[in-house]
């Protein structure tokens, strides 16, 4: 059974709730019946509810097929989603005390509206013993009451049948659920995928060793040029950061270092010759660089040319004009962009030059999301931890039909050419299910990965 945001979002009252759970989950509801003439309310404090989960539960009650004959279903209304986890296993306590074996029955959670946000059950108890069963919920992820589903959820076929014949309840069917867990979630990804090495390179951006001197504005650009024209030889466009899915372009004074390029000063005796060559060569751009002086001679020496005024070597010469991924390497989530400019990026931001858009849909999914959250509980210091070269060559990415790569990357071209619309969150929502197709992931899977990456 497919149940949309759309089926949830139509939820707000009692008579709502009962068309949802006849239409949408097929339940024997009596037509015309109100909800407390189809269900059995069970006391607060005969479920032993006290305190601040007294206090979060709004009520409980199970939904009967007949007079006196419970179905198993438990509709429980919270007044906050926040914590509801932890309360729901106490009122299972509480049914428990009742005769009610939890193990044996199936939660529906519902803010006070009335409005589901998740559908829970416990399986897999030891010794019929369901304290020790594991609990599991199908969620969608909420602000305060209103539900926004971050996708469609299927649930297994069965999670709500009765066994119904001739009008009368046979024994309830309580089907096994699949349930996920991010270890094994992790081993599967590594499993199903390649390393992004395989199918492109993973670049560091310009290091300058200190970009208040290097790094300029269209206004500055302008001004240098107007003193003098040579300057424009020496300035080149780049891109100083990356939003989700878009660039922006600044300037650098790019004076690659003379180990690497001849220049005037290049084959100069004395560093002091070097700069009245390079004063006299590009006299507003040495004028420009004599206000960090001292900031530029106390670069570290991988940080700098063989002249202080130049920029280090291991920086890339130059570069075909070419389109790349580009994104920052100490962000909290990685917010990829593209570029098809033969601007290059600052050393904070890497790129991956390749003109494949399902790279870039894979790093702007939530499954990407999710799988840097599990890398930073694993890495040694989560604080100073970043996208770097190592990791995201590490990264798994799945195997890709050529009929996925046109679906995926016509999905991302709509965004690239319209990245302010306010379809980009729709298109995302597309993207990342087509995203968890690619890995294979199962419903459960899913679930924990959308449940880990709604806060």
């Amino acid at each position: 059974m497919l149940i949309t945001r759309n089926d949830i979002q139509r939820v707000g009252d009692e008579d709502t709730l009962l068309h949802f759970l006849e239409e949408k989950l097929k339940l024997p509801i009596p037509e015309g019946l109100p909800l407390a003439d189809i269900t059995t309310k069970y006391a607060k404090f005969a479920l032993g509810l006290s305190g601040v989960v007294a206090n979060q539960v709004v009520d409980c009650q199970e939904l009967s097929v007949s007079p006196g004959e419970p179905s198993g279903i438990i509709l429980i209304r919270f007044n906050n989603e926040s914590g509801y986890a932890e309360a729901l296993r106490v009122v299972a306590a509480g049914l428990d005390k009742l005769g009610r074996n939890p193990t044996d029955l199936r939660f529906i959670c519902m803010n006070e509206y009335f409005q589901p946000f998740a559908f829970a059950h416990f399986n897999n108890s030891e010794s019929g013993n369901w304290q020790t069963a594991i609990l599991t919920i199908f969620a969608w992820t909420q602000n305060y009451t209103r539900i926004n589903t971050g996708s469609e959820h299927e649930l297994p076929t069965g999670f709500f049948s009765k066994g119904y014949s001739n009008g009368h309840r046979n024994k309830p069917i309580i089907p096994p659920i699949e349930t996920a867990l991010p270890e094994e979630v992790l081993v599967k990804l590594k499993k199903g995928g390649k390393p992004l090495s395989d199918y492109a390179k993973v670049c560091t951006g310009i290091l300058t060793g200190f970009n208040k001197a290097y790094v300029i504005n269209e206004f500055k650009r302008q001004r240098l040029i107007d003193q003098d024209r040579a300057s424009g030889d020496l300035i080149k466009p780049i891109l100083l950061s990356s939003h989700k899915w878009k660039t922006e372009l600044t300037y650098l004074i790019w004076i690659p270092t003379s180990e690497n390029r001849h220049w005037p000063w290049s084959n100069a005796r004395s560093e002091a010759e070097a700069k009245r060559i390079f004063e006299k060569a590009y006299p507003a751009i040495s004028a420009h660089l004599d206000h960090y002086d001292e900031h530029l001679k106390r670069r570290k020496h991988g940080n700098r040319g063989k002249f202080y005024w130049e920029l280090t070597k291991n920086n890339p010469l130059s570069m075909p004009k070419q389109s790349k991924i580009v994104y920052s390497y100490s962000r909290k989530s990685i917010q990829a962009a593209y570029d098809t400019s033969e601007a290059l990026p600052l050393f904070a931001n890497h790129f991956i030059p390749t003109e494949d858009l399902t790279l870039l849909a894979i790093l702007n999914s939530r499954f990407f999301d999710w799988y840097v959250q599990q890398a930073r509980r694993t890495s040694e210091s989560n604080r100073s931890w970043t996208f770097k070269v190592a990791f995201m060559k590490a990264v798994p990415v799945a195997l890709r039909t050529e009929v996925q790569k046109a679906e995926i990357s016509a999905l991302v071209q709509q965004i690239l050419d319209a990245p302010n619309s306010p379809k980009v969150s729709d298109i995302e929502r597309e993207i990342d299910q087509l995203v968890y197709k690619l890995y294979k992931l199962t419903d459960a899977e899913i679930a924990l990965i959308e449940e880990g990456t709604s806060q």
